[in-house]
């Protein structure tokens, strides 16, 4: 993400208080005093208000990026639609994470999880319809603009299993390059997140889901990978990470060769 782009998001984000940790506090502090602190009540709540707030700030972010878009540089379909997806992550990650941050047990915590995926689902859908709606003035008709999720948001929500994280990382070995090498490192690191234990399951489906937007990043050719979406996701990785030594001890491995990604 460009820096005049990046300070739109931050913008966006200040302005509406993001993320809303004043308000869940009090949010909290009700709901405690009503004694359904840990509840379903609680889960839908506190997630739905991240969520809302976070569709706040990218709802603003869209709506400024599409207005001044000559003048961010955006002049095709795909320059927007990378903006508006890495938004889309950074602020879904953070966002997740905050939610998942809130309650004290794995049992509650992939509760929340399910519930926020379920429920941050349709901002996607709406900033689709927002960017079809809008007369890009590209030469084209807006009805002709086709977004799909893995365009507008690398980050895909719901669930993922080993299986399939085991077979895109087998695709990028196979394909060589420079790439193998991290695929290869990513292999392991699926492997161990795999071994985690029963206790931790909310943290290791967020490292499957993380992994999985990371993965269809290094697929990528090299000029089409977003450096932004690909930083947010890592930086998530390693703060989960610390729930495991063995997770830990392979992403201080990989560390190095998404520096290298970044181009540090």
């Amino acid at each position: 993400m460009e820096q005049p782009i990046l300070d739109i998001l931050s913008t966006s984000k200040y302005q509406h208080k993001f993320p809303p940790r004043e308000k869940v506090h009090q949010l909290k502090s009700d709901l405690a005093a009503r004694g359904i602190l840990l509840s379903g009540t609680a889960i839908k709540l506190i997630t739905e208000t991240y969520c809302s707030r976070a569709e706040s700030v990218l709802n603003e972010f869209t709506e400024h990026v599409l207005r001044n878009r000559s003048a961010l540089g955006l002049n095709s379909q795909d320059t927007i639609l990378e903006a508006i997806g890495e938004a889309f992550t950074n602020v879904i990650v953070e966002s997740r994470g905050c939610a998942i941050s809130e309650f004290p047990t794995e049992e509650f915590k992939k509760l929340v999880l399910d519930h926020f995926n379920k429920t941050s689902a349709p901002i996607l859908e709406h900033l689709q319809r927002k960017a079809r709606q809008k007369d890009l003035d590209l030469g084209g008709k807006t009805s002709s603009i086709q977004i799909t999720g893995s365009q507008i948001g690398n980050l895909v929500l719901g669930s993922v299993n080993q299986s399939e994280l085991r077979a895109t990382v087998a695709e990028i070995i196979k394909e060589g390059g420079t790439g193998a090498e991290l695929g290869k490192a990513l292999q392991s690191m699926v492997e161990v997140v795999g071994k985690i234990t029963a206790d931790r399951k909310a943290e290791q489906a967020e490292l499957f889901d993380l992994l999985k937007g990371l993965l269809q990043q290094v697929k990528l050719p090299k000029q089409d990978r977003s450096r932004s979406t690909i930083k947010v996701i890592w930086d998530r990785v390693l703060e989960i990470s610390q729930v495991s030594s063995d997770v830990a001890q392979v992403a201080q491995t990989i560390l190095p060769m998404i520096s290298a990604l970044l181009g540090h």
